[in-house]
């Protein structure tokens, strides 16, 4: 059996890597950005919110008072108090926006039915204020229907009867309007602003919510002289769903002018051209560029990407550089797997590891999943007492590591531990009774031992039915055949196994059973074969030696 492949993705990047095969390219790559990027944030517990109440009264500082009331909205059990705090921030200092902002976000966030009369107040406070701008804030509050309704019912009286006291009111009432779909009369309301100029983000925006892309792309002229980041999104979705990628590759590259440190827009702007690539590729050199301009500007999607594109070019050194410059333990582990793969595919495992030494050099503190990966790859280079050595360190960091337990008891187990492997599988199938990867373990302990074969074959046989095209668990239960004296079944499992992945290991098994069956001269070819294979597996060197006197 081969080490299995070390179980270190964390449940973000499972999730990235099983996008549905038919998303489109770009939807995937920004999935994968927005989904390795910042962790969300926590919600605030009371005591932070405590901490600035109690900071805000001593200091009677508005700023604090602000603070607090954010806090307390943000704080499901506590939201009613934040519109006292923000209140005490307007009794301080009532010629503070901020402050009259804070009190509209509290209202909002509560529901306190105080909306439309502190609009009110607030607009005669500052008149000529656009309410566009005021309404910015609720924005992340008015996340259910009913809220949006009952602005609506606020706003309603000032759009219709004291529009001087808010420029432009009748926008965000539209797009309100939007928001719970009724669009169309949304669209009438804008009817009402002289300024086509002015409403043309927010007309944009209810088409889109009407799915009126047609209509959008007709005015492709409009949007390509758009200034309007928001406008010109619009427009270059609608053209996507349209199937108009050369209109979004041109209100791409106008977004770029106007954003040039965006790495998401130079992430679309590489897949659109990719898309649009011609049998030969006139269009690839440019979408790198831009990937590599992404890349710069920090973006993970874009490194993964200039991988890909390597790799299917054949150029396994630069993508083995980008692999390693997107991976870290935390993130986007897989992409270090991968990078290790290239590197044996190259016959350069001994850089690999010491890429993987550096890099747990650098930490302060030791790194379960790094040193796991530093003991696969002396498994590969078949030094198991280093093997061994770095998955014991790897359990001393994180003693319930999944990953840390497969390997060290397989190197128990190549190191002539016997009792310590059966030992280590046994709490490993307690644990984990329906890992694969587990039953699989376990079972092949038992057959390289010769005991309990009926269980290691029950096993063995329960892993497949979760991965029935494993070429590793095809490898362990010819083996349990072999160790059974079922030969015939043997051959058809050890032959798979070795047609799905020229591994030494399965090379080893299947040439002995070969042997076993008198046919020499094919276990030769087969011997010789993952001879050939890298790295050289010291056991196929000496049975070479033992049968054929090499």
């Amino acid at each position: 059996m081969a080490l299995a492949e070390v179980e270190v993705l964390t449940t973000s990047e499972q999730e990235q890597l099983s996008a549905p095969a038919d998303e489109p390219k770009f939807d995937r790559l920004i999935r994968t950005e927005l989904q390795g990027g910042e962790p969300a944030g926590e919600t605030p517990s009371p005591p932070l919110a405590e901490d600035w109440l109690e900071r805000a009264t001593r200091s009677r500082d508005p700023a604090a008072w602000r603070r607090a009331a954010e806090l307390l909205c943000a704080d499901p059990e506590n939201r009613k108090r934040s519109v006292y705090a923000a209140e005490q921030a307007l009794k301080l200092d009532r010629d503070d926006i901020d402050n009259w902002t804070a009190v509209l976000t509290a209202h909002a966030c509560t529901d306190s039915g105080k909306l439309g009369e502190h609009l009110r107040a607030m607009g005669r406070r500052f008149p000529g204020l656009s309410l566009d701008e005021v309404l910015v804030p609720l924005w992340p509050h008015l996340q259910e229907k009913r809220q949006i309704q009952a602005l609506l019912k606020s706003l309603g009286p000032i759009v219709r009867s004291s529009r001087s006291l808010w420029r432009e009111a009748d926008i965000p009432y539209a797009m309100l309007l939007g928001r719970i779909g009724r669009a169309e009369e949304g669209l009438k309301w804008l009817r009402r602003v002289d300024d086509p100029e002015t409403t043309e983000r927010a007309r944009l925006s209810l088409l889109h919510y009407l799915n009126r892309h047609q209509e959008i792309i007709e005015e492709f002229d409009t949007c390509r002289h758009s200034s309007d980041p928001a406008s010109l999104y619009l427009c270059k979705s609608s053209a996507i769903q349209m199937g108009r990628l050369d209109m979004a590759l041109t209100l791409t590259r106008k977004m770029i002018q106007l954003d040039p440190f965006s790495p998401s827009l130079h992430l679309e702007l590489a897949s659109l051209l990719i898309s649009l690539a011609d049998p030969e590729d006139r269009n690839i050199e440019e979408a790198e560029h831009a990937l590599a301009v992404a890349a710069d500007l920090g973006s993970t999607a874009a490194q993964l990407f200039l991988a890909s594109l390597a790799e299917g070019r054949g150029d396994k050194r630069t993508a083995v550089e980008h692999y390693f410059r997107v991976g870290t333990p935390e993130r986007f582990s897989h992409s270090l797997s991968r990078g290790i793969q290239l590197l044996q595919e190259l016959r350069a495992l001994p850089e690999a590891l010491e890429r993987i030494n550096a890099m747990i050099q650098a930490r302060q503190k030791p790194n379960a999943t790094l040193l796991v990966m530093r003991g696969e790859l002396y498994a590969r280079m078949h030094d198991f007492a280093q093997a061994e050595e770095a998955f014991a360190e790897a359990l001393r960091t994180d003693p319930v590591h999944l990953g840390a337990s497969m390997g060290y008891s397989y190197a128990l187990l190549e190191n002539g531990d016997e009792r310590g492997a059966l030992r280590l599988t046994r709490q490993l199938l307690d644990q984990h009774p329906d890992n694969p990867n587990v039953l699989n373990m376990r079972g092949y302990t038992l057959a390289v031992l010769g005991t309990d074969l009926a269980v290691a074959r029950k096993l063995i046989e329960d892993a497949l039915i979760q991965r029935p095209a494993n070429a590793a668990f095809m490898d362990s239960l010819g083996w349990v055949e072999y160790q059974d004296g079922n030969l015939e079944r043997a051959l058809e499992l050890l032959e798979t196994s070795w047609v799905l992945e020229k591994n030494s290991e399965f090379g080893l098994h299947l040439g002995q059973l070969l042997w076993r069956l008198n046919r020499r001269e094919d276990a030769e070819r087969v011997w010789r074969q993952a001879a050939e294979l890298y790295p050289v597996n010291p056991k196929i060197e000496d049975i070479l030696d033992e049968h054929l006197g090499r």
